[in-house]
């Protein structure tokens, strides 16, 4: 069963708009295929309320984990710690506690 109906697309210039709106030079974006997303409606709309309710439920546990604001924080901290290796910068007992404290306020605040 899906998590979700992603819809094809191809790649195309931003258009540059009469009212001077738009694409930069080579500026480009992904533009949604209507026949496919048409597709997409049709199966949604065709499928029974429970078929949808599990993937919408499904699809939400997949945002709460991966890209919740500890999920993220999480994510971010790995990051950064891999640039600051990359850079050859050594992180001090002070540098780890001073993260580790951080880190613990921004769970705190993800609670309330």
């Amino acid at each position: 069963m899906p998590v979700s109906y992603p819809i094809n697309a191809s790649i195309v210039e931003v258009p540059q708009l009469a009212d001077g709106y738009g694409g930069e030079h080579n500026m480009r974006m992904a533009a949604p295929s209507v026949p496919h997303t048409v597709e997409l409606l049709r199966t949604v709309y065709e499928q029974t309320p429970d078929v949808n309710q599990e993937v919408g439920r499904r699809a939400r546990d997949v945002i709460v984990r991966q890209f919740s604001q500890a999920a993220t924080t999480d994510m971010m901290t790995v990051r950064l710690a891999a640039v600051a290796q990359k850079l050859r910068w050594e992180s001090t007992a002070e540098d780890e506690a001073a993260l580790q404290k951080q880190h613990s306020r921004l769970k705190v605040s993800i609670m309330l």
